[in-house]
């Protein structure tokens, strides 16, 4: 019982974070994001103390062009479905639940930036405020260790923010429930129900594809 109560004691107090996307979840890719926290290098599936998350990361990437502009997410993959009051979740953009890293899994929208711009030598420019401020990793006590994956974009001239009544728009994604159950491949195929979307997926950075905006 000691033991069992130690090893779920360690588990609360690590994070599984990837700038590669986790085997059978969407979207994904093969491609390297470089992120770290510190000197401590984002690797797949690298186990990073809590309290080393709770600094902001580096986020490095070499631009295919350099007039282009990027948005990155972090996204948690390992929320437990059964703790989640759906009854405070918004319909089609919260319901079903996203999927997580498996059938009993949801997710939980940490950070949201748009308007990265790189440089060269690959380091990160940011002029813009982000739509959902970092919020650091923290599973809760007793639970699995979480899979946080970082997610890069390119995005098109024609980006809009969320709409100020959007639960996604920046004065209103911190309240309540509304970082839960947030859907990326519904984020990425655009169909409607996000304010932005991605298409014209290709092999990149951590995972890589093109962002557009559009009226919901």
């Amino acid at each position: 019982m000691h033991v069992q109560a130690l090893l779920l004691a360690a588990t609360a107090l690590v994070s599984q974070v990837y700038c590669q996307t986790l085997p059978g979840t969407q979207p994904s890719t093969n491609g390297n994001l470089p992120v770290a926290y510190g000197t401590t290098k984002v690797t797949p599936g690298i186990m990073l103390d809590i309290a080393l998350t709770k600094m902001f990361p580096t986020i490095s990437y070499t631009p295919t062009s350099t007039n282009q502009t990027y948005v990155v997410l972090l996204v948690d993959l390992s929320i437990n479905a059964a703790t989640i009051n759906q009854s405070a979740l918004v319909p089609d953009m919260q319901l079903p639940l996203a999927p997580g890293v498996n059938a009993n899994r949801t997710t939980r929208l940490h950070y949201w930036q748009p308007g990265l711009t790189f440089t060269s030598n690959s380091t990160v420019v940011n002029t813009t405020t982000p739509i959902a401020f970092y919020n650091p990793p923290g599973p809760p006590a007793g639970d699995i260790a979480h899979t946080y994956t970082f997610y890069l974009f390119e995005q098109e001239a024609t980006f809009m923010p969320p709409a100020d009544n959007s639960i996604l728009s920046q004065g209103m994604v911190n309240m309540g429930m509304n970082r839960m159950s947030f859907n990326v491949k519904n984020f990425v195929e655009g169909d409607g129900r996000w304010p932005i979307g991605c298409g014209e997926l290709y092999h990149g950075a951590g995972y890589h594809g093109q962002c557009h905006g559009y009226q919901r």
